[in-house]
């Protein structure tokens, strides 16, 4: 079942579909009759690429997922618990330690220390596991930690989660019903608290890595670049995701 909502989801995602649709298109245009549909297809893929390469369509998509939760208040109150999400590593031994994470997981990383480092006495909580990569995510996640200042005796990994629905199911018998600053993605966060809400925990959101940054008094600009597709992409992603979750009734 794991590997068929990763089959379905990669299908699902922007530039597959857009390169589903055009590729078939071009097909129907270059080796049928069928010349009227092959070139309603070829446009309508070029079409949503254009739409999804655009800043507002892209924001739209994506801020109301970023902005579901406020960003983690300090003064809230001491956590026990800070557990950051695992997101995508290589363990490449040739390259430091800081190079082998993703950005989204040094921003999710990065938020998790703060919150850490403002509750003395915290335990911090990496999960992941490694997919194809040899090893762990949570493992990785660590060292980054250790190197930028965390203690190793205040890390605890999980490495067997393959999944947010994973993560949730597995840390549960660590935090049980303590109040926990749970560290992901900004648009991954609704999600991701609903997950953990399912197993009766209770998580204080503690939002990162946001897609969407403004400046005040920025006026509306309309761009068309990759970084746009990857918000949309981004956006997509968790919409299918929380559809799944609903279907599964994991959330």
């Amino acid at each position: 079942m794991f590997l068929f909502k990763k089959i379905i989801a990669a299908i699902l995602l922007p530039v597959p579909m857009v390169l589903i649709i055009t590729v078939l298109g071009l097909f129907l245009l270059w080796f049928s009759k069928r010349q009227r549909l092959g070139k309603w297809m070829a446009s309508l893929g070029v079409l949503m690429l254009v739409l999804l390469s655009a800043t507002p369509i892209a924001n739209l998509l994506i801020s109301p997922l970023e902005n579901h939760y406020p960003t983690y208040d300090l003064s809230q109150g001491p956590v026990k618990f800070v557990m950051v999400l695992g997101s995508g590593h290589v363990s490449d031994p040739r390259l430091p330690v800081t190079s082998q994470i993703g950005s989204a997981s040094m921003a999710r990383l990065l938020e998790g220390i703060r919150i850490y480092k403002a509750n003395p006495g915290a335990k911090l909580i990496v999960s992941g596991w490694g997919g194809a990569d040899p090893v762990p995510n949570a493992e990785v996640v660590a060292q980054v930690a250790i190197a930028l200042g965390v203690l190793e005796v205040d890390i605890v990994k999980e490495p067997r989660a393959k999944d947010t629905h994973h993560e949730a199911q597995l840390v549960k018998a660590v935090i049980g019903r303590a109040e926990f600053a749970l560290v992901t993605s900004a648009a991954h966060m609704p999600r991701a608290v609903a997950l953990f809400n399912k197993q009766e925990m209770r998580p204080v959101p503690a939002p990162a890595n946001y897609l969407v940054k403004n400046r005040p008094g920025q006026s509306v600009s309309i761009q068309f670049s990759a970084t746009n597709l990857a918000k949309s992409e981004s956006a997509i992603h968790e919409y299918l995701g929380l559809a799944w979750s609903k279907l599964r009734g994991q959330i």
